[in-house]
């Protein structure tokens, strides 16, 4: 599915790091702490979506009770104290080495705060493998078109030689705004019917994604 494109742009939490479950362990943790319900896997799949703040107003968080910087914060430091129990995808390391054998430039591009995702990338020693990395300012997670842009040309990518891939429909988003090809993965953060939405190829298993 690589063969056309000289650069790939990854996102990094739910499509290389498997970060799903330990998230929604998190966010469960602040929601029982204001007596709203629980999320099961189907149900946090079906919630989320960028920005953050919309998402947690629509798994029951009232902004009027506790500010959306709080709760926020409040997540992310569990999130952050629980994060080293994250894995990588099964097959990212191998196939991060294969593209970069066949010459492919690969990028993050992340909804991540900067310093945390280098740090991140560096602890599952991967950082190596990319030729720039991408995150945002603050823990708020609200969009990363923006620094998509940015990326595509400050390295004067083509978009027509690029792809993004992603687990969210968010990640389609960007792909769309800077006029790239996206693949969506759909063992992520959003379920395979909300990734369908967007028309893009989705693929279950990263190893799809190899060379032949």
């Amino acid at each position: 599915m690589l063969q056309a494109f000289d650069n790939i742009i990854w996102d990094w939490n739910g499509t290389l790091l498997n970060d799903q479950e330990i998230t929604m362990q998190c966010i469960n943790r602040v929601l029982k702490s204001r007596g709203l319900d629980q999320l099961n896997t189907n149900s946090y799949r079906e919630a989320f979506d960028f920005p953050i703040k919309d998402y947690y107003a629509r798994i029951g968080f009232d902004f009027d009770k506790d500010p959306f910087s709080i709760l926020a914060e409040e997540f992310i430091s569990d999130y952050y104290s629980v994060i080293d129990q994250a894995q990588l995808h099964v097959g990212v390391n191998q196939l991060l080495d294969q593209l970069r054998t066949n010459s492919k430039n690969l990028f993050v591009l992340s909804a991540m705060e900067h310093q945390s995702l280098l740090k991140t990338l560096k602890q599952h020693d991967i950082l190596h493998f990319f030729s720039d990395v991408s995150g945002l300012n603050d823990h708020h997670a609200a969009s990363k078109s923006e620094n998509g842009i940015k990326l595509l040309n400050h390295h004067q990518l083509d978009p027509k030689k690029t792809v993004l891939i992603g687990d969210t429909t968010h990640d389609a988003d960007t792909a769309k705004l800077i006029g790239c090809q996206c693949i969506l993965f759909s063992q992520g953060h959003q379920s395979f019917q909300k990734l369908q939405a967007t028309q893009f190829p989705i693929i279950d298993e990263l190893h799809k994604l190899f060379i032949n």
